[in-house]
């Protein structure tokens, strides 16, 4: 979808998981982002679909790094959006 001159859509979000990878960034949550915008920029330049992707990123990398609980990762990586200024509060 189309949003002015920017192009919006969530599947940006579908290229994350090798970001979530990225195990130079260690704790580095904010590097981590940057690098996740970056890539949505590529094609999805819509603030909601750069908070997409760095809500996946951040849901990924907790699994990956050995969190199961999906819900509390699922909270956890909103709230670390929304303390950053990424996502609305009332999302």
């Amino acid at each position: 979808a189309k949003v002015g001159a920017a192009s919006a859509g969530v599947n940006a979000a579908h290229r994350v998981a090798p970001i979530a990878c990225c195990g130079w960034f260690g704790d580095d949550e904010k590097g981590l982002m940057e690098l996740a915008k970056t890539e949505c920029n590529l094609t999805h330049v819509h603030e909601e679909s750069v908070q997409a992707s760095q809500l996946i990123t951040l849901i990924l990398r907790a699994v990956i790094r050995g969190n199961r609980n999906v819900d509390a990762v699922a909270r956890t990586a909103l709230n670390f959006l929304k303390e950053n200024g990424k996502v609305s509060a009332q999302m």
